[in-house]
């Protein structure tokens, strides 16, 4: 795994009729078996860290202890998971202040809010977090399928045309997309990093960076990755 990591908040829906705890363990199970996010592999469960198991009313203290305990890490190799459960009892000054977790979340830490009622959480919230909904048998998610991305990420890191840029970008209107496509993106250029050191994808890693801030800070989504992948033309 790369040595820089940043990954998109959670946000899972689970019905009232299933333990919540349970259905985070057979929802991370799954992820790596479906292979839907790329940093499932990663997680062990020693690292996996329970917030709210007694289900009451979430604090702006708990809050508060979530993020001072956000600063820990494994290593480079393992992802620490930290699972809010029953979220939709958060308390309003709460989720203010888990708002600005959301906004930069830490390296190499995967958060996950799971709650029965998502409507029950701010919007900001809900629009930094890809949103999950799990049930017994299967997980609907919001983003693009793997191999979809996988081809729209070829066209843009190859990208010679303003036209092929506008017509990716269409597909990532959904601020929760957005940040999945340039998280991954950003991950496929570390990994090249690795074999080739030129300038043009030290700039092209920079360019995702700003867009990636951009569209967490409620930047307008398609004109943020229009102006970074426009830039890949003449980088």
């Amino acid at each position: 795994m790369d040595s820089q990591q940043f990954f998109t908040p959670l946000l899972l829906t689970v019905s009232s009729q299933h333990d919540h705890s349970e259905a985070v363990e057979s929802f991370l199970a799954k992820l790596k078996v479906q292979t839907l996010l790329p940093w499932a592999s990663h997680i062990q469960t020693q690292f996996i860290f329970w917030l709210n198991k007694s289900h009451e009313s979430i604090s702006i203290e708990t809050v508060r202890q979530l993020q001072s305990n956000l600063g820990y890490s494994p290593d480079q190799e393992r992802i620490a998971c930290f699972v809010l459960l029953h979220a939709e009892k958060i308390t309003l000054p709460a989720q203010q202040a888990l708002l600005k977790i959301l906004e930069e979340p830490p390296q190499h830490t995967v958060l996950i809010l799971v709650t029965q009622s998502e409507t029950q959480l701010l919007p900001t919230i809900q629009s930094r977090c890809t949103v999950l909904a799990y049930n017994i048998d299967h997980i609907t998610n919001t983003k693009k399928k793997p191999d979809q991305n996988a081809a729209n990420l070829q066209k843009v890191l190859g990208v010679t045309s303003f036209s092929d840029v506008i017509a990716v970008v269409q597909e990532y209107k959904e601020r929760a997309d957005a940040l999945i496509f340039v998280e991954e993106l950003m991950n496929q250029i570390h990994s090249q990093l690795k074999v080739d050191h030129s300038p043009r994808l030290f700039s092209q890693l920079r360019m995702c960076d700003e867009a990636y801030k951009a569209i967490h800070g409620n930047a307008n989504v398609t004109l943020a990755l229009e102006y970074c992948f426009f830039q890949f033309i003449r980088a």
